[in-house]
C-alpha cells in the first residue's frame, strides 16, 4: 500500500511542475440564410473571419466542413462549402486562417492568399473574391450580426442584389 502511495505522490508532483500554455481559442461554423452563406471563424469569441457567398441551388443538397486546430502560439481555422451547383461557381469555397490575434495572420480564400490586417470580410461573387475591410471586433456570430453585416457591408449588400444563376432541370 505505502509503494502505491509513493507512486502516485510521484505522478501528481510530475504533473503539477509540467507548465503547458494555454491554447488560442478558436471556432469555425457556417450559417445558411435565405440570401447566403455565412461561413466564420472566432478567435478567443470575436468574429475574425466573415466568408459570405451566394446560396446556390440547395435543393441539390450542401455539404459544409469546418475545423480548427489551436497551438500556443496560433490557432488554425478552415472551412468549406459546397452545393455542387456547377452554374454558380460561387457556391463553392475553401479558405483557411491561421493567426495568433485574430486580426493578423493568413488567409486563403478559393486558392488566392490575403493578409487578415486588410479586411476579414471576403464576399464571393461568381470567381470573384472581394476582401474587404470592416470591423469584426466584439461581434459574435449570430442572426443578428448576419443581418447587421448585410445591411452595413456594401459589397455584401450588392451582392444579395444580384440575380443569382439557378441551375434548373
Amino acid at each position: 500500500m505505502k509503494h502505491g502511495r509513493t507512486i502516485g505522490l510521484v505522478l501528481v508532483t510530475a504533473l503539477a511542475g509540467c507548465s503547458h500554455a494555454k491554447d488560442i481559442p478558436g471556432r469555425a461554423g457556417t450559417a445558411e440564410r435565405p440570401d447566403a452563406a455565412v461561413q466564420y471563424a472566432t478567435v478567443r469569441n470575436d468574429l475574425a473571419l466573415v466568408v459570405w457567398s451566394a446560396p446556390g441551388n440547395v435543393k441539390a443538397g450542401v455539404h459544409a466542413t469546418s475545423g480548427a486546430v489551436a497551438a500556443p502560439d496560433r490557432v488554425t481555422l478552415n472551412g468549406s462549402r459546397d452545393t455542387g451547383d456547377t452554374q454558380n461557381p460561387s457556391t463553392h469555397v475553401t479558405w483557411s486562417l491561421v493567426t495568433a490575434d485574430g486580426v493578423s495572420g493568413d488567409v486563403t480564400v478559393n486558392d488566392r492568399r490575403f493578409r487578415l490586417e486588410n479586411g476579414g470580410i471576403f464576399v464571393i461573387a461568381g470567381t470573384d473574391v472581394t476582401q474587404v475591410r470592416h470591423a469584426l471586433a466584439g461581434l459574435r456570430p449570430s442572426d443578428d450580426t448576419w443581418t447587421r453585416l448585410a445591411t452595413e457591408v456594401p459589397e455584401i449588400d450588392a451582392l444579395s442584389t444580384r440575380p443569382l444563376t439557378v441551375a434548373r432541370k
